[in-house]
């Protein structure tokens, strides 16, 4: 019995992860293209500032200093558009992330985690640069060229990503409607008794779209 339970349990998961991951990536996705979008807003006494793209260098993907200067610059540009300073985050690729640890001076590291090698035993602890609380996400479109648009969305998440490279944010930058949150649901007794086995549907409503373009920073990297 428990190895029934035990295997019934791990397809709810993999398909609740499938469920998050598709999330995800059409937010991540919304907020590049919030970055790349003017603000409609042009009327007296604006144009309200739109999105705005860092360029690390060709090939600066995993340049960890590149990274950190495109942290204080993309600070400086929030600052110069009045955004607020709560909820800033970054979100970058994991190995964007361990090349912060491992390859810049440890005075950006949080000594909260770990002794006098800040957390480089752990790997973690990188909690922010510049005031922007750092996130690591195999869901970015990093590096992902053109992504197509999908038959039945009402959205466009479509877009060429070929030099996408991490994202920048206040969370005012785009916005997520749900019809239904992430759910998993599996059949009950009677049909487990007919059909010997169990049908497990995970299902998911959502639309997302940019909101502030001027909160939104896209990190790309020229390809050489």
């Amino acid at each position: 019995m428990i190895w029934m339970k035990r295997l019934h349990i791990i397809p709810c998961a993999k398909i609740g992860h499938a469920l998050a991951e598709a999330y995800d990536k059409k937010v991540f996705r919304v907020i590049a293209k919030s970055a790349r979008t003017a603000h409609p807003i042009t009327a007296a006494p604006g144009p309200e500032p739109g999105g705005s793209v860092i360029q690390l260098g060709a090939n600066n993907e995993y340049n960890a200093q590149a990274l950190v200067d495109a942290f204080f610059e993309a600070a400086s540009i929030l600052d110069e558009k009045n955004v607020p300073r709560a909820g800033r985050t970054a979100v970058l690729n994991p190995r964007q992330y361990y090349a912060l640890v491992s390859q810049v001076d440890t005075n950006i590291l949080n000594r909260d985690f770990g002794a006098s090698q800040g957390n480089l035993n752990s790997g973690e602890g990188l909690y922010e640069i510049a005031g922007i609380s750092i996130r690591r996400s195999n869901n970015l479109p990093f590096l992902a060229g053109n992504v197509s648009r999908v038959d039945g969305e009402n959205n466009d998440y479509s877009g060429n990503f070929s030099t996408h490279c991490g994202l920048i944010y206040q969370r005012d930058a785009a916005a997520v409607v749900q019809g239904i949150g992430p759910q998993i649901q599996t059949t009950g007794g009677d049909v487990k008794a007919m059909y010997q086995g169990d049908l497990i549907i995970g299902r998911l409503a959502m639309g997302a779209d940019w909101l502030n373009p001027a909160a939104a920073i896209e990190l790309q990297s020229a390809r050489s």
